[in-house]
């Protein structure tokens, strides 16, 4: 049978044993395996209808706790940290021998994941302001697409090398971990940020080089922590037991060197090359006047 057969069928037998001794246990086994074939909303009903039945003093503490737990890893799959949080604490609060480091350890990362989401929206929104700016400032009047384009080639060289560069390194020493979307996911966003700095170029007469330097590192440093989220908390877990998950970022020595060494390239080669775009911009306005 297929895994969805047997869901249906253990549907039908639920149906028909719905106050019987067996249900919790039905209810339970049919949110474990829907959680694992991604059916998380489906999930989230039986095992609320599981823990539904806490109250009849059937179940033991340490089978409150697994489902606790499971509740907590549905609620973290639909974005639902604060609930999440709370069934942890419930979890804890049951006081299940040899679970508080595993519960700790769970809380810990469901805050750090919601950290993380909340920043990768923010860094979304930034994207989202400095595109629409552009779009104010009516960018098109003072672009040129050859000189753009010649002023361009040189930096995305340079950002192709310390940014693709590593995938051919970590491919060559086979690490097990190798994270190789990183740096494809660092290198298409550099690039984005790099064409949007460049834009930028002609109104630093307004705003002040110092300012648009600036304004160029905090896009890639938005580039960087795009990468990194959407590389690293994109659904990687590392299973501590059956019922406990959390997300991490296993990461090699020789790959977070990389990693870490490509980020602050990547920075540093975008701020010279806006220095240089503010200076080309200022050189051809002087000349103008």
């Amino acid at each position: 049978m297929t895994m969805q057969a047997k869901l249906e069928e253990v549907e039908t037998i639920l149906s028909q044993h719905k106050d019987s001794e067996i249900a919790p246990d039905l209810q339970l086994y049919l949110a474990n395996k829907y959680y694992e074939t991604a059916g998380y909303q489906e999930a989230r009903e039986h095992v609320e209808q599981y823990m539904d039945s806490f109250g009849k003093g059937v179940i033991s503490s340490e089978d409150r706790a697994s489902a606790l737990q499971l509740y907590a890893d549905i609620l973290v799959k639909q974005h639902r940290f604060g609930k999440a949080i709370r069934a942890v604490d419930q979890a804890i609060a049951l006081n299940v021998p040899g679970e508080d480091f595993n519960n700790a350890l769970k809380k810990s990362g469901i805050i750090k994941q919601r950290n993380m989401l909340y920043g990768f929206i923010g860094t979304l929104v930034y994207a989202f302001l400095v595109v629409v700016s552009l779009f104010s400032l009516r960018f098109w009047r003072h672009f040129h697409l050859c000189s753009y384009a010649r002023q361009l080639a040189r930096p995305l060289q340079l950002l192709a090398l310390i940014t693709l560069g590593p995938i051919f390194t970590l491919i060559m020493t086979r690490e097990p971990e190798t994270h190789i979307r990183f740096f494809c996911w660092l290198f298409g966003l550099s690039v984005f940020f790099m064409i949007l700095t460049r834009l930028f170029a002609p109104f630093f007469l307004k705003s002040g080089r110092v300012a648009y330097v600036s304004m160029s590192g905090l896009h890639m440093a938005a580039a960087s922590f795009m990468a990194y989220y959407v590389t690293i908390y994109s659904g990687r877990q590392t299973s501590i037991n059956a019922l406990i998950e959390i997300y991490a970022d296993p990461l090699t020595t020789l790959s977070l060197w990389l990693m870490w060494g490509s980020v602050i390239a990547v920075l540093l080669i975008n701020a010279v090359t806006s220095f240089v775009f503010s200076r080309i911009k200022l050189l051809a306005h002087q000349g103008g006047s």
